[in-house]
């Protein structure tokens, strides 16, 4: 039988696909109703971080840990050396690294969205004349990210309140913009992901009640 916390970590392994499925999924009905959104900076990146949570938070660490077990076969072949098994510090040192990097490119990224909003779906022109119709006085470049099928607002003031004032003048008109429905291959990758992670799970979940009744 294998032991209850291999098992659980083979369980996690396969559900950390769950997360980037629900949010392919909100993306692309969003896309699906041809109606612009508009997400501050800060609050698009936290739903980015939470689509990403699994792969950083579950399947760095595992990726990791593949690291080790192929030393281990390689000691295994070749005989146990100490230029190959560095021992516990090594590991420490290396989770500790990993940890940092990933708070250090967050971090990075959330100070580089302070000041922006991101529209999508959404056309430039219709952005502009958006703006117009709202009266927003403060100097603003709109940028169009044709990769992402989205428009990024560039607020000149970075003052979080004045940018809070202008995007809750745009919201009302943007709701009224009709565009044409794209990305649709958004939907069905976000369906056909969870259901990869759900069947997986539920396939992990099976095998530890077999083993466990063993």
């Amino acid at each position: 039988m294998l032991p209850l916390p291999k098992l659980l970590l083979m369980i996690l392994w396969t559900v950390y696909l769950m997360p980037l499925a629900f949010y392919l999924v909100n993306i692309g009905q969003q896309y699906q109703l041809g109606r612009p959104k508009l997400l501050s900076g800060h609050a698009d990146l936290a739903r980015l971080f939470g689509a990403l949570s699994g792969l950083v938070l579950i399947g760095g660490p595992r990726l990791l840990s593949q690291l080790h077990q192929k030393w281990i076969l390689l000691e295994l072949s070749e005989g146990p050396t100490h230029s190959w098994y560095l021992g516990r510090p090594f590991w420490v040192f290396l989770f500790s690294l990993y940890a940092l990097i990933v708070l250090a490119v967050s971090g990075w990224l959330w100070r580089k969205r302070s000041g922006v909003s991101i529209v999508f779906p959404a056309d430039r022109e219709l952005i502009l004349e958006a703006t117009r119709n709202a009266e927003i006085s403060d100097p603003l470049e709109i940028v169009e990210d044709k990769a992402a099928g989205c428009v990024e607002i560039h607020w000149a003031k970075t003052n979080s309140n004045l940018q809070a004032l202008g995007e809750k003048k745009l919201a009302p008109l943007l709701d009224q913009i009709q565009l044409n429905p794209g990305w649709f291959w958004m939907f069905p990758v976000g369906l056909g992901l969870g259901l990869l992670g759900f069947l997986a799970t539920i396939n992990m979940g099976s095998a530890f009640w077999v083993f466990r009744g063993q």
